[in-house]
């Protein structure tokens, strides 16, 4: 089974990945990223408390 960092790897994309919402968080605010895709699901915090906080 695929995943979507290997596909959007196999697209050449350059993929960082986070296995829970507090670490996503800290990396989403520390760089500066094209594009964020969240699980709703994270482990800490979901994807929607990850998202609210980084449109604050």
């Amino acid at each position: 089974m695929l995943t979507v960092t290997d596909l959007l790897t196999a697209e050449g994309f350059e993929v960082q990945s986070a296995t829970d919402g507090p670490s996503g968080l800290a990396r989403a605010l520390a760089e500066k990223f094209d594009l964020i895709v969240l699980d709703v699901m994270l482990p800490g915090k979901n994807g929607f408390e990850v998202c609210r906080e980084l449109r604050q």
